[in-house]
């Protein structure tokens, strides 16, 4: 289905630039991104909640849940640009045979980092029903 992103270039970086850079943008590409994931487990851990509560709970929870969906919806086109970017810089640092910065972000990673998100929003929601 995105085969055609495979060939989009959204940055050519010059073959002298800094590695210290390259790697310093794959962070801010992979923080772009975990804003995202992080933002849409939120939203559905928020959904979730406001479906089982009750009274004057639920009020607030509606509230808090479209805010946290504006913001995923808002982070939804960067974060697949990061994606794009993060995994150009993958491919530079690979030509250049250097190590590719942990996490990266090409393949089964983003996956085990969605499942990471997923797994601490529902220790959130769990945490705060235990505890009130």
């Amino acid at each position: 289905m995105f085969r055609w992103m495979s060939g989009v270039v959204l940055w050519k970086y010059a073959d002298d630039t800094p590695v210290e850079k390259l790697y310093r943008h794959h962070h801010f590409a992979w923080r772009v991104l975990q804003a995202w994931l992080t933002s849409g487990v939120l939203a559905f851990s928020l959904l979730a909640e406001f479906f089982l509560s009750v009274g004057w709970k639920r009020d607030i929870l509606f509230v808090v849940a479209c805010i946290v969906w504006s913001v995923n919806v808002i982070l939804c086109l960067p974060a697949i640009a990061a994606f794009v970017w993060a995994g150009e810089i993958e491919a530079v640092l690979k030509v250049r045979g250097l190590p590719s910065p942990k996490p990266p972000l090409a393949g089964i990673e983003v996956g085990k980092v969605a499942m990471k998100m997923c797994f601490w929003a529902v220790v959130l929601v769990l945490g705060v029903n235990l505890f009130r």
